[in-house]
C-alpha cells in the first residue's frame, strides 16, 4: 500500500507543478500581451482618459458660450429691426417738416442790373 501511495503522491506533485506552471505560462501571456496593446496604441494617435476629458469640458464650455452668442445676436438683430420700422415711421413726418421751412433751393435770381458804360 506504501508503494500505491507513494506513486499517488509523486503524482499529486507533478500535477500541482503542472498547474503552478500553467498559470504562471498565463501570467506570462497576459503580460506580453498587454505590453504589445500599449506599445501598439502608443504608437497610434490615442488620447489619454484626462485628455479626453478635459477636451470633452472645453467643448461643453465653447457650445454654451455658443448659444449665448447667437441669443445675443438675435436679441441685437431684433433690435435693429424694431429701430428701422420707428425711423420708417418717422421718415415721413421728419421730411414733411424740413421741406415746409426750407427754402426752395433753386429759386429764379433777381435780373441783373446793366453796367453802366463810360467813354473816355
Amino acid at each position: 500500500m506504501q508503494s500505491d501511495n507513494k506513486f499517488i503522491d509523486d503524482l499529486t506533485k507533478v500535477a500541482s507543478s503542472a498547474v503552478s506552471t500553467m498559470f504562471n505560462v498565463k501570467k506570462e501571456a497576459d503580460a506580453l500581451v498587454k505590453q504589445n496593446l500599449e506599445r501598439m496604441l502608443g504608437n497610434t494617435n490615442a488620447i489619454s482618459r484626462e485628455e479626453f476629458e478635459a477636451i470633452k469640458e472645453l467643448a461643453i464650455r465653447a457650445r454654451s458660450e455658443q448659444e449665448k452668442l447667437e441669443q445675443r445676436i438675435s436679441e441685437l438683430e431684433n433690435k435693429i429691426a424694431i429701430a428701422s420700422i420707428a425711423s420708417a415711421r418717422k421718415a415721413p413726418e421728419i421730411k414733411a417738416k424740413a421741406t415746409a421751412s426750407k427754402k426752395p433751393r433753386f429759386a429764379a435770381k433777381k435780373p441783373a442790373k446793366p453796367k453802366k458804360k463810360t467813354r473816355k
